[in-house]
């Protein structure tokens, strides 16, 4: 028997759990942190520095306070220490890249029920049969936590006494690329799996990044480029 006093919180919080992260995708695919960067805006200044309007971007700014991302006091939105961090294009740090990582692993878990119901996977990743562009798009999600993991083992790690670095199943490159530009010069060698593809030349531009045939053996310096994500 059910009692009266019995409530579906549960299935209501989660049912309107995902709204803070698509908030904050929005906000990531609008760029919208980083002119926060320079200091608080109102709704109106921000949507001017988009080319957006208004009336349509300050409900996502409040969504965005709700998830803990934004601040907003006298009517001016700010990035919280956090943001400011981690989702201003520029900075070292930034992951703000990582919005179309996001939107296709939702799209993904998406289709669970689907692949249930068929005994087949509904949302495969098969980079043997991945177009470049697909590819590229994956990779770009990856890049940024790539150079977060690079950036974070060459401050924990000291590697001045290693010439090579082989970096297996690195996705982008980004472990390779944050390492290079700590330590230079050193040779990478890895299984890229779009070697001499459009994906492959937008990562490592010609002259900056230079492969020694298929097997991915180059070498790179503290100029060594990254996607402008």
């Amino acid at each position: 028997m059910t009692s009266p006093s019995l409530q579906p919180e549960t299935i209501q919080k989660l049912g309107n759990a995902p709204y803070a992260a698509f908030a904050m995708i929005a906000g990531m695919q609008l760029e919208l942190f980083t002119p926060l960067g320079a200091g608080p805006m109102h709704a109106e200044q921000l949507a001017a520095a988009l080319g957006v309007g208004a009336a349509k971007l300050t409900p996502l700014l409040y969504a965005l306070v709700a998830a803990d991302l934004l601040t907003v006091q006298a009517g001016r939105f700010a990035n919280t220490l956090e943001a400011d961090t981690f989702l201003v294009r520029g900075k070292p740090t930034y992951l703000g890249g990582r919005h179309a990582f996001y939107t296709a692993r939702y799209q993904e878990v998406l289709q669970t029920a689907a692949t249930i119901r068929t005994g087949r996977p509904q949302a495969k990743v098969d980079f043997a049969v991945m177009s470049s562009e697909a590819l590229e798009t994956f990779l770009r999600g990856l890049h940024p936590a790539t150079l977060a993991a690079g950036r974070d083992l060459v401050t924990r790690c000291d590697f001045a006494s290693h010439r090579h670095l082989l970096d297996v199943g690195g996705g982008s490159g980004g472990v390779a690329i944050r390492h290079c530009r700590r330590v230079s010069p050193v040779a990478c060698d890895g299984d890229r799996p779009a070697l001499g593809q459009p994906s492959d030349v937008a990562l490592y531009r010609p002259g900056r990044y230079d492969r020694a045939g298929g097997g991915g053996l180059g070498r790179c310096g503290a100029g060594a480029p990254e996607w402008d994500l």
